[in-house]
């Protein structure tokens, strides 16, 4: 990742930490299994809510104190108890102790009901894990038999569909053409842009966990417009029965940084709870380098710049909103008043 500014940033040498989320019953256990049993995802973490869950058969050699079972391949699974934050403090003081095999990358299973911009919240506010744990990205299971239906009547699945960066397609092999027809509609309707895969066609988890995360959306021959859905034209989604709007606005040229981010944070504050995840591509003045903005609730991940062979030219600011139709229509016009009020001649 390179800095704001547009020059080159350390290496971050954080463990990435990627959620796995997904309504109930929709695949997340098969799909963890699937990734353990990957060679290159060897030196794996995995948290989850209960040990049992994970059924790993013959895999599992044998679990030691702390509720950590080792897994064969070097991987560690453990339960969540009780706070994420001392459990990822004990995984990592644990290996630091060579208690537990060394681990290069954790992922989190959360439980059908969570939302997942709970565990970004930790990640970002808790010192110990600031300087050891790195967000990484989210992917959720979305049930191709059942997910148009679950993502219009269940506001969790529609807040964490939200929150994904990659959504995996479970129970193709249940589902007709129509309803997986339908859920992928319903999909792009709920998070448009979202890069959708089916387990079975992932030709590298590793590489696909690799390429994931708020700065690495718009691989080779992709452009960070369809990660945005931009469409180039001002667009506001009917909400759906979970209430979820899509609201889509271009940007017609530089903003002034200082303001938008001020308005931009007291827009998140004021309405934090509806506003599900904002998504942007934005340049501002004095700057030639375009800059991906990504926020979920009332927080807001740091900017980053576009490479400029994949920036394009088109720019916007996409929220993803779920309220009253009145609070929603109040977010259209603070967020619409905001670019006006920032526009900038550069």
């Amino acid at each position: 990742m390179s800095q704001a500014g547009g020059g080159p940033a350390p290496a971050d040498r954080r463990i990435p930490l990627v959620v796995v989320t997904g309504f109930l019953g929709s695949g997340k256990t098969t799909l963890v299994n699937r990734l353990l049993r990957e060679p290159g995802l060897r030196e794996t973490a995995v948290v989850v809510n209960e040990l049992g869950s994970i059924a790993v058969d013959h895999h599992l050699l044998r679990v030691s104190e702390g509720g950590v079972a080792l897994l064969e391949g070097g991987c560690v699974c453990c339960s969540l108890r009780g706070e994420l934050s001392q459990t990822l403090r004990d995984l990592f003081m644990q290996a630091l102790q060579r208690r537990i095999p060394a681990f290069s990358r954790v992922l989190l299973e959360t439980t059908g009901m969570a939302d997942p911009a709970a565990v970004l919240f930790t990640l970002r506010h808790d010192p110990f894990l600031v300087e050891r744990y790195a967000y990484a990205g989210t992917v959720m299971t979305l049930d191709a038999v059942h997910g148009a239906g679950q993502l219009s009547a269940q506001p969790e699945a529609s807040r964490q569909l939200a929150q994904a960066d990659l959504a995996v397609l479970t129970k193709t092999d249940l589902a007709t053409p129509a309803q997986r027809a339908e859920t992928v509609a319903a999909m792009a309707r709920h998070h448009p842009g979202l890069r959708a895969v089916t387990a079975d066609t992932v030709q590298s988890w590793r590489g696909t966990l690799d390429a994931l995360g708020p700065y690495r959306q718009a691989g080779p021959g992709s452009g960070w417009q369809g990660w945005l859905g931009l469409s180039g034209v001002r667009a506001v989604a009917p909400a759906s029965h979970a209430g979820v709007r899509v609201i889509s606005l271009p940007v017609p040229g530089a903003l002034h940084a200082g303001r938008f981010l001020a308005g931009l944070a007291a827009l998140q504050d004021a309405h934090g709870e509806a506003i599900l995840r904002i998504k942007g591509l934005l340049r501002f003045s004095g700057q030639a380098v375009t800059q991906v903005l990504h926020g979920v609730h009332k927080q807001r991940y740091p900017l980053a710049p576009v490479p400029s062979e994949k920036a394009g030219k088109a720019l916007g600011l996409v929220l993803i909103v779920r309220g009253s139709p009145a609070e929603s229509r109040a977010i259209e016009a603070r967020a619409e008043a905001l670019l006006r009020e920032c526009a900038t001649p550069d």
